[in-house]
């Protein structure tokens, strides 16, 4: 299966040294600082840095802790079944027929 984008930024931050914008924008990820923060809210402590060179401003990110794992996308719970119809029709009101 196909690694997710959050997936696939937590395996580069995970050797725990800091990684630069560019190795974070090379993986194609759609809107890092998105899944930056959903991997913060799932218990990552994701630190960040800037720093002016040569008039440009650099940032890095660092994992520095995370849970034991990653809840797997493909354990996802499946939905509840819905009815093939917009309308219950066996529930029906049929009153407006008699």
């Amino acid at each position: 299966m196909r690694k997710t984008q959050r997936q696939r930024l937590f395996d580069l931050l995970s050797c725990r040294e800091w990684v630069s914008l560019p190795q974070i924008l090379d993986l194609r990820v759609s809107q890092y600082s998105a899944r930056i923060h959903e991997l913060r809210k799932m218990g990552c402590e994701i630190e960040n840095r800037t720093e002016w060179k040569d008039g440009e401003l650099c940032s890095w990110f660092r994992l520095k802790s995370a849970p034991v794992a990653l809840p797997n996308p493909s354990e996802k719970t499946s939905p509840e079944p819905q009815p093939s119809t917009l309308f219950d029709l066996g529930q029906a009101d049929r009153s407006y027929r008699q």
